[in-house]
């Protein structure tokens, strides 16, 4: 198990983590994939804002989001 920061490969399990076990009305609509693994590439390349992930076993199970202000 490790912290890493978030990378446009992991949108689906974000999709996931978030609509499966972090909501109890997750969004009924087909979510745009391209548009996440877009925030994530905006996320990767920003210097103030993360996105971390913890991963074990290959899956993303937990995030978070910080800012430098």
């Amino acid at each position: 198990m490790y912290i890493r920061k978030a990378k446009r490969t992991d949108a689906n399990d974000l999709k996931v983590l978030y609509f499966e076990y972090l909501t109890h009305f997750p969004p009924k609509e087909e979510q745009n994939m391209d548009l996440w693994e877009h925030l994530l590439d905006k996320f990767e390349k920003d210097e103030n804002m993360y996105l971390l992930v913890m991963e074990e076993g290959g899956k993303v199970v937990s995030s978070v989001q910080m800012a430098i202000i």
